[in-house]
């Protein structure tokens, strides 16, 4: 070999190892001075908490409790000072977010795309469509209302029958929903499918006879009591279980039957009439609660979750969480906490 060939072949490995090695130099660099150590700052839109965005306006524009002279005019419209609250125009074209030192009642359908706060209730008429609002009092809005990014209530929030309510509804007492409501993600102490109902009106199921889990057919002791069955599984009427169940098929729970546990089935779950879960309720398909049946903890579909006329999920003293693609609910239905559909949710009724 003779030298040039020798040093051009040097030179072709030493440049090749130079471009294999570039791309290695911002990891070695991030090694060897870290510049990722702090916490990632979490985007507004990606926060769990379903009032976020309403707590998060309070505090940049209304700062605590709203009266007069906490209210910045230069940058906020005060409602009762700029334009009559009969003004339809006015509602439609302002371009700054609304603030009312007073309660706001609307007798005719408006369109409002800017944020709106009333310091006491709030209600609008039917067909009204707003951005969000945010009320120190009560909001009620009529027939066919649409709200379109979040709307949350102090002391109770509720939409008219075939309104829609995208994105986060939240309130600190009650949310009611009206027939044929739309609905994506609530929060609140108590979600009504309907309108609220006396508690009288829900039977109460018996204790049941106690049963052990170890006798249903095919059950397998996972440990503790924890019983497993593969296959479908069907739980007699009127028995009550301590423990918790796995199911590879379809769980059916009968009528007035109890479990202090959790339970958890791939192909479905269906509570028989005032059937109660003291735990949580899991399953990859569809879950569904017949009228008077009720959970305790949370309740997780990766398909639909059904909720009849009557069925109850949490309690008012332990919030929980409906969460699934698809929740359907009939009139009469009542959820304490969070529901989350994650692609639809409607209330579901014929009166």
């Amino acid at each position: 070999m003779s030298p040039l060939e020798f040093t051009l072949m040097v030179v072709f490995v030493l440049g090749s190892m130079t471009f294999l090695t570039i791309p290695f130099l911002p990891a070695w660099q991030e090694w060897r001075n870290p510049s990722d150590e702090d916490a990632l700052t979490v985007p507004a839109h990606d926060s769990n908490q379903v009032s976020h965005f309403a707590n998060s306006w309070r505090r940049q524009h209304v700062g605590g409790v709203l009266d007069a002279s906490s209210i910045d005019t230069s940058k906020e419209l005060q409602l009762q000072h700029k334009f009559d609250v009969a003004d339809v125009q006015a509602w439609n074209h302002t371009d700054e977010p609304v603030l009312a030192t007073r309660s706001v009642v609307l007798a005719t359908p408006v369109e409002c795309l800017r944020p709106v706060h009333a310091a006491l209730d709030f209600r609008a008429a039917g067909g009204s469509t707003f951005s969000a609002i945010l009320s120190s009092g009560c909001i009620k809005l009529g027939p066919l209302s649409r709200v379109t990014e979040w709307a949350h209530a102090d002391q109770g929030l509720r939409l008219g029958g075939f309104s829609v309510g995208l994105r986060r509804l939240s309130s600190d007492a009650t949310i009611e929903l009206g027939r044929g409501c739309c609905f994506e993600r609530m929060h609140a102490p108590a979600v009504h499918f309907g309108a609220s109902r006396a508690k009288s009106e829900r039977p109460v199921a018996g204790a049941g006879r106690p049963s052990e889990l170890s006798q249903l057919p095919g059950a397998e002791h996972r440990g503790g009591r924890l019983y497993r069955v593969n296959g479908n599984c069907t739980i007699p009427e009127s028995r009550h279980y301590v423990g918790s169940l796995i199911v590879t098929g379809i769980l059916t729970i009968g009528a007035f039957t109890s479990i202090e546990g959790d339970i958890k089935a791939r192909q479905g779950i269906r509570l028989g009439f005032h059937a109660r879960v003291l735990g949580a309720v899991i399953c990859e398909d569809t879950i569904h609660f017949l009228a008077g049946s009720s959970a305790h903890g949370p309740v997780t579909s990766e398909t639909d979750v059904l909720l009849d006329h009557g069925t109850q999920v949490g309690h008012e003293d332990a919030l929980t969480s409906i969460s699934a693609p698809t929740i359907i609910a009939e009139i009469g239905a009542v959820a304490h906490g969070t529901v989350w559909a994650r692609e639809a949710g409607v209330v579901w009724g014929v009166a």
